[in-house]
């Protein structure tokens, strides 16, 4: 016969086991190395390259001290994070750095959290999101190739770019390409 005290033991450990069935197993929120990602990051690297080798610091970033200042700068309002409770933001001189070295080399983001110490999915965001800033402070630096294969009949008149209608009309109807503008243009002259 079995005791009461092997039953209450019995029964003990069907609850704890029942216990542990229902617990669910904890996510890591990130791997260890992305937590210590101030420690382990390129960082160290280009503030040594910057003070010590001018002509590394160019050769990892494609791009030299004094422009990599001012585009920081002008990109810094778009891109620049507030620390959280539960981590620090990632400095817009790091992300900054990060994305000018994908775009300078043909480094795949799984290779590229190695020297950064974060995740690739992050990596991906904060180059999509530098990228737009530095195209949106730099809009009107940035010009589109020029090229010679476009005929004077192809070219779009700029104020029809913008409004999206035609601009000038004549007895054939609406154009609007370059030599009709500039035909209607006489009278100004």
């Amino acid at each position: 016969m079995v005791s009461n005290t092997d039953l209450g033991f019995l029964a003990l450990t069907l609850v704890d086991l029942k216990r542990k069935k229902q617990q669910k197993k904890k996510r890591r929120r990130s791997k260890e190395s992305y937590k210590m990602r101030n420690r382990f990051t390129h960082v160290h690297l280009l503030n040594f390259l910057r003070d010590s080798e001018p002509e590394d610091y160019r050769n990892f970033l494609r791009m030299d001290q004094e422009s990599f200042d001012y585009l920081l700068e002008s990109v810094r309002p778009d891109i620049e994070m507030k620390d959280t409770n539960m981590c620090a933001a990632i400095s817009a001189n790091q992300r900054l750095s990060i994305t000018l070295r994908y775009l300078a080399s043909d480094i795949d983001l799984e290779n590229l959290k190695f020297t950064c110490a974060i995740a690739p999915q992050t990596l991906e965001f904060i180059i999509m999101e530098t990228c737009s800033a530095i195209t949106k402070s730099l809009k009107e630096n940035i010009q589109p190739p020029a090229t010679t294969d476009i005929t004077e009949d192809e070219v779009v008149c700029p104020a029809e770019m913008i409004v999206g209608q035609d601009i000038s009309e004549d007895e054939e109807g609406p154009t609007n390409t370059a030599s009709a503008i500039l035909e209607n243009d006489s009278d100004y002259e």
